[in-house]
């Protein structure tokens, strides 16, 4: 499979746009999501998500990659905050949130796929311990893919365990915290 060649310009213009606390520049890799094919979530994958597993595989381990660089500012700088807002690029509406009115122990994520309780990767906003839990995902799938209490406890809830964001962002979440009542959904967040 061919690599992709970028403009080595490219990450001089990211750096002057954003200018980041920190960041990491990787030539593209290649995920292979049949490595996980003797796991449940993987059996469970059907239709349109077969075909997009190894963009989840990609994403998940972009998230996991600013994870663990931001957790090495915060040890490095000892800098604290309260939340950590984690969004997509292609995010087309932010919500109308007051950060001041906002719970600390609560994770928010857009309810565009409500009733269904799966969390949206569009805008999250949650605690930066809560982050750090939750977006060490990749490094975790083995522990997450095939668990069968997190399986459970998503049939449960009228949902099962596949190969896609924000069905695993929510497995996740039910393996790290076990407590739904502390995600709020809020209104805007989508997508182009």
């Amino acid at each position: 499979m061919g690599s992709l060649q970028i403009d080595q310009s490219v990450p001089k213009h990211l750096l002057e746009l954003y200018n980041p606390k920190g960041y990491e520049y990787e030539e593209q890799r290649h995920f292979y999501p049949y490595e996980y094919k003797n796991t449940q979530a993987y059996s469970n994958t059907t239709g349109a998500k077969v075909l997009n597993m190894s963009n989840t595989l990609s994403q998940l381990y972009s998230r996991n990659r600013s994870r663990d660089i931001f957790y090495k500012y915060i040890e490095t700088t000892g800098s604290t905050y309260d939340y950590v807002i984690s969004t997509r690029f292609d995010i087309r509406t932010m919500p109308s949130l007051n950060l001041c009115q906002m719970e600390r122990s609560k994770t928010y994520v857009s309810d565009k796929h409500l009733p269904r309780l799966i969390l949206p990767d569009i805008c999250m906003i949650t605690s930066t311990e809560k982050y750090l839990m939750l977006f060490n995902l990749y490094k975790e799938l083995d522990q997450v893919l095939d668990n069968r209490d997190v399986i459970d406890a998503l049939a449960r809830l009228g949902e099962q365990l596949d190969i896609n964001p924000e069905e695993l962002l929510f497995a996740n979440y039910i393996r790290q915290f076990k407590n739904l009542g502390d995600i709020s959904y809020f209104s805007g967040g989508l997508v182009e």
